[in-house]
């Protein structure tokens, strides 16, 4: 608590916002309601994955009401759960879920065999209970496992003569109908593919880097303060890219050549925004340089960035800042083959 509070203290409010006037505040309408009607819009993934959820959970709980199986809300709460915005999302969560449930029925059978009176039951739950939510956070499937049993021996526990065996075969196959019903009805309502949304997002890290790049090196040459507010957009957009490379490999049908696209523009422009970082820290001892010079390199960078061929005719740059400036060129010069090759790939 005290190192969250004492990052709380470092971090500057944003800019606008005084944390000590309450009327420099955005008013409740704006702060709440505000994107709450953004995002009422079909264009809205969250908009759609509630719409989703809502089509294929109301009808499943009236149908659960009249089978009257008091076991039938696992099927809900697994289709609930399992369902994510993203398609990759949602098969890894059906697997994880389905597995753990699996493995922690046998778990639960196997208690059974050898833990028979409510006292040993009872002290089998401690440690069970103690290792399920200790390993929560670590991973899904091993936290299924041991909640699975824990499940089944509390419901022996607290309706008196509940068959283990009915219980746990009742988890298991609840799990899975939920699991199957959660993963098809992502594929077949409205379903949302990172292959889709993965030119967008490297297109969108790379504008945010050309735009940095432009700043940091005017920046450098007016001996101004570096730009905070493009570095950070440009991490901002770096983290997104690399979010949906992830979730575009987790799909079971992608473009291979939007894919390598993605992962050579994302390597390429986390180097260029840690050698622009570089220079912000050794502008001190950069020292003064041609200002007409600098903004011809950062003219030609920022037009490979855009996806242009610029002529061999660069300018001779600083010696203090030649590997920089060379390195700089080395990456633009990589993001721009690769954006080539996908356009020919894709044609």
């Amino acid at each position: 608590m005290a190192g969250r509070l004492a990052v709380r203290r470092t971090v500057p409010a944003p800019a606008g916002t005084d944390p000590a006037r309450p009327e420099a505040r955005p008013p409740f309408r704006e702060r709440v309601i505000g994107p709450v009607r953004a995002n009422l819009t079909w264009n809205s993934m969250p908009f759609r994955h509630a719409v989703r959820i809502a089509t294929v959970v109301l009808p499943m709980l009236g149908g659960l009401r009249l089978l009257h199986n008091p076991y039938g809300h696992w099927l809900a709460i697994t289709v609930i759960l399992t369902l994510q915005p993203y398609a990759a999302g949602t098969a890894t969560r059906a697997i994880e879920r389905i597995g753990g449930t699996v493995v922690g029925g046998l778990v639960a059978a196997g208690i059974g065999l050898f833990f028979t009176t409510p006292l040993l039951i009872a002290a089998a739950m401690v440690p069970l209970n103690l290792a399920t939510f200790a390993l929560r956070a670590v991973n899904y499937t091993v936290f299924l496992g041991l909640l699975t049993p824990m499940l089944i021996l509390l419901i022996e526990q607290i309706i008196p003569g509940a068959s283990e065996l009915g219980a746990a075969i009742a988890r298991v196959g609840f799990t899975i109908g939920g699991g199957i019903i959660a993963v098809a009805a992502h594929w077949t309502l409205w379903p949302s593919f990172e292959r889709n949304r993965l030119p967008a997002a490297t297109e969108g890290a790379i504008e945010a880097h050309r735009r940095y790049l432009g700043e940091a090196l005017a920046a450098l040459g007016r001996g101004d303060a570096p730009p905070d507010a493009a570095r950070r957009a440009a991490g901002l957009a770096s983290n997104n890219l690399e979010a949906s490379i992830s979730r575009a490999l987790s799909e079971p049908a992608r473009n291979r050549h939007d894919l390598h696209v993605a992962i050579v523009a994302d390597a390429a422009l986390r180097r260029i925004a840690g050698r622009l970082v570089l220079l912000a820290l050794e502008r001190d001892s950069i020292g003064t340089c041609d200002d007409r010079v600098l903004a011809d390199w950062a003219d030609r960078l920022e037009r490979m960035l855009g996806g242009e061929t610029v002529d061999d005719s660069w300018p001779e740059p600083p010696a203090t800042l030649a590997d920089s400036l060379q390195r700089l060129r080395a990456q633009a010069d990589l993001v721009l083959a690769a954006r080539k090759e996908g356009v020919d790939g894709a044609a």
